[in-house]
């Protein structure tokens, strides 16, 4: 099963998509959560997650931040981006990242089965 960690700034949005997600459908196991960009950062090299989902907005690191951190580092980790902000400012950082998707919020549950099944088919090429 492919590791997925959840990143959001705020504790609802995490929940629910803890919540709303069919993790063992998409042969995908939920291994964790963090508030903001240091603590994804610290998740990240602790959980060795296949697969991240992350705010943009967060404090202390945004999540480009993690993203670049982690490309830094060499990982093959594939991002899915949530943000609230429609703003091409924000998806033109997302595909230079190359991140798998832009998913705006509220964050549609179709949509982000849809993203983790994209980012787990690159992750297993």
């Amino acid at each position: 099963m492919l590791k997925v960690l959840v990143v959001d700034d705020n504790n609802l949005i995490r929940a629910s998509i803890v919540k709303k997600v069919p993790w063992e459908n998409l042969d995908l196991i939920y291994v964790g959560q963090a508030a903001n960009g240091i603590q994804a950062q610290e998740q990240i090299a602790i959980l060795s997650p296949d697969i991240v989902i992350t705010d943009v907005k967060m404090p202390l690191a945004d999540g480009f931040a993690v993203i670049s951190h982690c490309r830094e580092k060499g990982l093959a980790t594939q991002f899915i981006i949530i943000s609230g902000y429609d703003d091409f400012h924000y998806l033109k950082q997302a595909i230079q990242a190359e991140a798998i998707t832009y998913i705006l919020k509220p964050i549609s549950t179709g949509e982000l089965v849809q993203a983790l099944k994209s980012a787990a088919r690159k992750v297993l090429k």
